[in-house]
């Protein structure tokens, strides 16, 4: 099984919405999906983020921040060690 891809996001966020059509395709090209967490529901994650979203994260690793980086995605997943 490949690593966890994360898209922290919350409600009626257009660039997290952007970045999550742009990062399901080539996730599904590799055999992941993408778990979305609304950071709303978690006081800390809230906090951690506030307005610093979308963050797509792979195994804990931050990959992309606001906009999608397509090719240091595919990089990402490539390499990604099978657990």
């Amino acid at each position: 099984m490949a690593g966890r891809l994360v898209l922290y996001t919350r409600a009626r966020c257009g660039l997290c919405d952007e970045l999550l059509a742009g990062a399901r395709p080539i996730a599904g090209r590799f055999g992941f999906d993408i778990d979305t967490v609304d950071i709303d529901r978690d006081p800390e994650l809230a906090r951690r983020y506030n307005t610093a979203i979308p963050v797509l994260e792979l195994d804990g690793t931050e990959i992309a921040r606001y906009h999608l980086d397509a090719d240091a995605l595919e990089r990402a997943l490539a390499t990604a060690p099978d657990t």
